[in-house]
């Protein structure tokens, strides 16, 4: 076939031609298909071996990257350990309920009966279980709150319709402790509501016991600080509080004795009925010093 010009203006290859440039154009096709084969044969075996498939967004295909992790087998929702929740938030869901858990209701059976021990003590002026339930082995200041605690008993039956809200402290076998209560007067019809916290710990013998406030170290107060900023447990110190008042309004004999004892009794017996943050047996030998509660609990 000779070369001659078409109908189109130009001239056409001849058959020779053709041949010569078709055999310099297999050498580069062949190269880029075993670029194309090795290529993809690395991407198959990473996918494979959990390792890393990525699609570019070179591929003619895709319109933006797109990256998959996968790891054991499984994608992110597999995942174990590290669960992915609804909100799209990742980390160890043990902080995020040691933050936000809320306070049970006598739950820790041990712990009502820690406290029933602790309320049974203080009446009976048994001041070395007083001393046993707070881990101390000394007797230093025992007899001055033995005096206070027989004091307070002239005035008070007991503590009735006693209830713990713990939720876990932070160190294991730990609570951090709401206790309400009643607190029953001799001769008044109306007993008075209460309320205090204590943070209880299980000791080298496996019993719990209460750690008075003055030992309680700032990791500990921090949470209780945390706490009482809840709803939860603004919502049931409010409660304690009106009801208190509302006892005292309405209750004379209630307010009358209520008001002896505030004046008279050094051991701040008073101080719990009106619902105290806190207890305490001060180190220094003397009486169960609970801090005072708000002013909103009885003027």
């Amino acid at each position: 076939m000779s070369r001659r010009d078409n109908k189109y203006g130009y001239s056409s290859f001849t058959e020779e031609e053709l041949k010569k440039y078709l055999k310099l154009l297999i050498v580069p096709a062949v190269v880029i298909l075993l670029v194309l084969a090795i290529i993809f044969a690395e991407r198959l075996a990473k996918s494979k071996n959990g390792g890393d498939v990525q699609v570019s967004a070179d591929s003619p295909e895709t319109t933006e990257v797109i990256e998959i992790t996968i790891e054991n087998g499984e994608g992110a929702e597999g995942q174990e350990g590290n669960p992915v929740a609804e909100s799209g938030q990742t980390g160890d869901p043990a902080d995020a309920e040691g933050e936000n858990q809320a306070f049970a209701k006598d739950e820790v059976l041990e712990v009502n009966a820690l406290i029933e021990s602790y309320f049974t003590a203080k009446q009976s002026a048994d001041v070395e279980t007083i001393y046993r339930l707070f881990g101390r082995q000394d007797t230093e200041g025992m007899e001055e709150l033995q005096n206070d605690y027989r004091y307070t008993a002239r005035y008070t039956d007991g503590y009735e319709n006693i209830v713990c809200y713990t939720r876990p402290g932070p160190v294991e076998g730990s609570y951090l402790a709401y206790v309400s209560y009643d607190l029953k007067f001799k001769n008044v019809e109306t007993p008075a509501p209460g309320l205090f916290r204590v943070y209880i710990i299980t000791n080298e013998e496996g019993a719990l016991q209460m750690v008075d406030s003055s030992l309680q170290d700032q990791v500990v107060l921090q949470e209780f600080s945390d706490a009482e900023k809840t709803d939860e447990l603004i919502l049931l110190r409010t409660q304690v509080y009106a009801k208190l008042r509302q006892a005292l309004e309405t209750d004379p004999d209630l307010a009358g004795v209520y008001g002896v004892l505030q004046k008279n009794s050094s051991s701040g017996e008073t101080q719990e009925s009106k619902g105290e943050s806190n207890v305490s047996i001060v180190t220094g030998g003397g009486a169960a010093q609970p801090e005072p509660a708000p002013e909103t609990a009885a003027e």
